[in-house]
């Protein structure tokens, strides 16, 4: 298990920017747009939380996982987009973290 700490820097209908940090590296985050932390609709609330390397049937190659939130099935997994859909959006997430080197803010 890890414990990492999000930090929201911007959001907005196309997603939401942050920050991924581990113990040992920092990462550029993008969610979806903060819609009160519904899921399958939202970024997830600012904090600190442990993930978990799990294997899966949809994973076989194993994914990290969220351990300790109201919503413990999401996954930390590729991606670009984190758009709000009903919006017209892209989006390759449902409550999901994207993990990436570079951002645009």
């Amino acid at each position: 298990m890890i414990q990492c700490t999000l930090t929201r820097m911007k959001t907005a209908d196309d997603g939401t920017k942050g920050l991924f940090r581990t113990p040992k590296q920092i990462f550029n985050s993008l969610e979806l747009p903060w819609r009160n932390n519904q899921a399958n609709f939202s970024c997830h609330s600012d904090g600190t939380y442990i993930f978990k390397f799990v294997i899966t049937p949809k994973h076989p190659n194993g994914v990290f996982m969220m351990q300790d939130s109201i919503r413990p099935d999401t996954e930390i997994h590729a991606g670009n987009y984190a758009g709000d859909t009903t919006k017209g959006y892209k989006s390759d997430v449902l409550g999901c973290i994207l993990l990436g080197e570079d951002q645009d803010l």
